[in-house]
């Protein structure tokens, strides 16, 4: 139970008390400090309110008012996961899961993970605009970019000065349990899909700004790194002795900033940053290594986790868009190539794509990731197979968007997999921010392609 001590003014007390959920019964009881000790002088029970949940439709009909229907339950769920209270220092970011198991969302300080949110969210009040508050859905997509500038690293002494803090690190060795770490690639993921986004539809410099800071400090590095390793620990001034390959994703923020501000010093530092980084990961069968230790300089062979290799696959084709004469789709077509045969009849993949769907769960992050991805490769080569396999995939989340008892987790996609929050709560039933992220993106691209 929660407890506050309230001073009595002139014989009263008066609080206001907001549920974080609708769902939430209990009773608020009031004590006062006597002579003989506590005694309760007041009580209030509170019961669970009703909630209709809204219910999706399943099979294999992908009908613009079942797309629709489903990319409204996806924004709900993002904008209920939205930090709301206005003395949280993630005021207006996102909790990045919701916990089924334990009715609680968690987990604010993946700040980078925010990032695909705002794009589906600007994007989808464009799509839902009669049907839905189009500008409320805006206004929380801004919040949440504004949130990411006030997790903005400023120390000129540090060599990451300027750049998206992406997350605090949970590790029992650490003096505080935790420790904030700046990962450059998931500074310009985010930039690529939050600020560079919102510069377009607001025109407020400090978004650009930010993301052009995001590609110059990157660009600082390669002077001292071939690539720059995992993280830096900016409290510790410590830097991880490893990187793994899903680094490759930064590439998308140099290529939306290179999409709104064309420049050749930029695309000079763009193919420098995929040329380095194929280099050290791309490896004989199209695949890119998973980890590289700056120690040892040993490489671990791809561990096939369909959503890790799938931000390797978002940097190739995001690398494709600003060169597009370059080598960049094809080394994609060959990693899409190696994907295809383990999609599973539903239009899903196992958490790692070549495991039993028991040793290792579904991965619903990589199956609504890939659905995108599989999207954008149709768009860009025209190979009808990449559309069906997207489609696939598609269908495969929207037959399990929830729509079960626990009304917050209503119209997300639950996993339930060795990684189900990422790094902890193993095996436990967890709701994604940026899982829902893409799928409002997949549901948008097959909207597009849908239009007569």
């Amino acid at each position: 139970y929660l407890r506050l001590e309230a001073p009595a003014v002139g014989g009263r007390v008066s609080r206001e008390f907001r549920l974080l959920s609708p769902q939430w019964s209990g009773s608020v009881s009031v004590f006062a400090d006597l002579d003989g000790g506590l005694e309760e002088i007041g009580t209030q029970r509170i019961e669970a309110g009703t909630f209709r949940a809204t219910s999706y439709e399943k099979g294999n009909r992908l009908s613009r008012d079942r797309l629709l229907k489903a990319l409204q339950g996806t924004v709900a769920f993002t904008l209920r996961s939205q930090v709301k209270d206005p003395e949280h220092p993630a005021r207006g970011g996102l909790y990045l899961f919701y916990d089924l198991d334990a009715s609680v969302y968690r987990s604010y300080h993946w700040v980078w993970g925010w990032g695909p949110s705002v794009a589906m969210l600007l994007r989808a009040s464009e799509a839902l605009s009669g049907s839905v508050d189009s500008a409320a859905i805006r206004h929380a997509a801004q919040e949440i970019g504004e949130a990411g500038l006030r997790f903005v690293l400023h120390d000129p002494k540090a060599p990451l000065d300027g750049m998206l803090i992406s997350r605090w690190d949970r590790n029992v060795s650490y003096e505080e349990s935790y420790a904030g770490a700046v990962t450059v690639a998931d500074a310009l993921f985010f930039s690529g899909w939050a600020w560079i986004p919102l510069y377009e539809k607001t025109g407020d410099q400090r978004f650009l700004d930010a993301a052009r800071t995001q590609c110059t400090v990157t660009t600082s590095l390669f002077k001292d790194w071939t690539i720059p390793p995992h993280s830096y620990y900016f409290e510790m001034g410590e830097w991880s002795n490893w990187v793994i390959d899903e680094v490759g994703f930064g590439m998308e923020g140099y290529a939306d900033l290179y999409r709104i501000a064309p420049d050749p010093g930029l695309k000079k530092d763009a193919l420098e940053f995929i040329e380095r980084h194929l280099s050290v990961f791309e490896s004989e069968d199209g695949l890119w290594y998973r980890n590289y230790n700056f120690d040892t300089g040993s490489k671990t062979p791809s561990q096939h986790m369909t959503r890790g290799l799938g931000w390797a696959m978002e940097g190739l084709l995001a690398a494709h868009r600003i060169f597009p004469d370059g080598p960049y789709l094809k080394k994609a077509v060959r990693m899409a190539e190696a994907m295809l045969p383990y999609q599973a009849e539903d239009g899903s993949w196992n958490w790692r794509y070549n495991q039993s769907l028991e040793e290792v769960g579904y991965s619903e992050k990589g199956t609504a990731l890939w659905s995108y991805l599989l999207y954008e490769l149709y768009n860009h080569t025209g190979e009808e197979k990449y559309c069906e396999a997207a489609r696939r995939a598609l269908l495969w989340c929207l037959n399990n968007l929830y729509d079960g008892p626990d009304v917050e987790a209503n119209g997300s996609l639950v996993g339930c997999s060795p990684q189900s929050g990422v790094g902890y709560r193993r095996w436990f039933r967890v709701s994604c921010t940026y899982t829902s992220a893409f799928l409002g993106l997949a549901i948008l691209e097959e909207l597009n392609s849908s239009q007569p």
